[in-house]
């Protein structure tokens, strides 16, 4: 698919190649929260490839060189003044076992499948989601993926069967995104992106899909509405699934 050119995808080559200032990404993650498909599809892919090419710097190492954390570089004034707009980034900080986890397992098998949800809002910490959110919030995800499958899928749907899609991202109808590939060392990875939608429901079944089959969105969207109201969609996989309260 073609996507419009942009002229800030030099700030995402910039930030993968660990040559960004601390003001230009927190320029970046702004464009990147206005929803440019054209640099969305660029972060996602390049972060897809960091996570399984040889000598990439670990998203940690690129969200503190960002930042400004760098031996004689530190400048706390902007630092604090990008947390906000960095908000996002602090999940890494945050992806720790929890006894307030409350996924129910689905599928025929799932040993090693687990999917975090962290809550983003502006000028707070993030914090991992136990059984609400705010119909305002901004959701952040890590896995481990020891499942054996090479795909995750993650999307929500509320009680009028409406799809809210996480993981790939889905922001256009044109878009046709590619399958997020999951990493499947055992390992806890975070998503590197923070997603809102105006939820029109008060409940929302948050699933998380692990599966080898390389599902288009539209698929996926169309086994959600071909399920009774009230069951889960047949999905190909092994899922996980977290019932949220969508509170206004």
């Amino acid at each position: 698919m073609t996507r419009p050119p942009c002229p800030k995808t030099r700030l995402v080559d910039a930030h993968f190649a660990g040559r960004i200032s601390a003001a230009e990404e927190a320029e970046m993650r702004r464009h990147l929260l206005e929803g440019c498909p054209t640099c969305h599809f660029r972060y996602t892919r390049l972060a897809m490839v960091a996570k399984v090419q040889p000598g990439a710097a670990p998203a940690r190492e690129r969200i503190a060189a960002g930042l400004g954390f760098k031996e004689g570089t530190r400048s706390w004034p902007m630092l604090f003044g990008l947390a906000a707009a960095c908000a996002v980034l602090l999940i890494a900080f945050l992806v720790r076992r929890s006894d307030g986890d409350r996924f129910a397992a689905r599928g025929p098998s799932v040993a090693g499948g687990e999917v975090r949800i962290f809550r983003i809002r502006p000028g707070a910490a993030s914090e991992p989601v136990v059984d609400r959110i705010a119909a305002s919030d901004e959701l952040a995800f890590a896995y481990r993926n020891g499942t054996g499958k090479r795909h995750l899928f993650i999307f929500g749907v509320d009680e009028h069967q409406h799809a809210y899609w996480f993981s790939p991202a889905w922001r256009s109808a044109s878009e046709v995104p590619a399958a997020p590939v999951a990493v499947g060392d055992g390992a806890l990875h975070e998503i590197e992106d923070a997603i809102g939608h105006p939820y029109d429901g008060a409940k929302l079944d948050v699933y998380g899909l692990f599966s080898d089959r390389p599902w288009q969105v539209q698929e996926l969207e169309a086994a959600v509405k071909a399920a009774p109201p009230g069951a889960a969609p047949s999905l190909d996989g092994v899922v996980v699934i977290q019932h949220l309260e969508v509170t206004r």
